[in-house]
């Protein structure tokens, strides 16, 4: 559907847009003379779906909100002394042994998260356990 709109009228011209999508058309006509003086079209790139966009900005949301309650952990851990703020900066402190629970059939930290129902844990086993739950399956901290 193309629409011819005048939109500037001086004493002899007048200048016509045809917008589209992905363009517009213009010309330029001499009233006197009933003359086109020129035209021409601008084209454009198409449009981005707005989805695309959508889910990069969900993306970017989720992993700020992941960080900020990894670190609210961690800050909780120092605050209340249960962990001091140096054993955080040790690459080590974040690395699962299992070797160190063959007797109770623990291979992993899921595994490890069911033992620690039941048995006494240490502080870090403890952060290791909520830091998965928090890394991988949901928010328990409110802002």
């Amino acid at each position: 559907m193309k629409t011819n709109k005048k939109i500037y009228k001086d004493n002899q011209y007048t200048l016509s847009i045809d917008p589209g999508l992905n363009n517009v058309g213009w010309a330029l006509f001499n009233e006197e003379n009933k003359k086109m003086v020129e035209m021409g079209v601008r084209k454009f790139e198409p449009a981005k779906e707005a989805k695309i966009s959508r889910l990069k900005r969900s993306a970017r949301r989720n992993n700020g909100r992941k960080k900020w309650r990894k670190q609210q952990l961690k800050q909780a851990f120092i605050d209340f002394n249960l962990i001091g703020e140096d054993e955080f900066k040790n690459s080590q402190f974040y690395e699962f042994h299992p070797e160190q629970y063959k007797a109770a059939g623990v291979k992993n930290l899921m595994d490890l998260r069911c033992y620690a129902l039941q048995n006494k844990v240490t502080y870090q086993e403890l952060f290791q356990c909520i830091y998965n739950i928090l890394k991988y399956r949901g928010n328990f901290f409110k802002r």
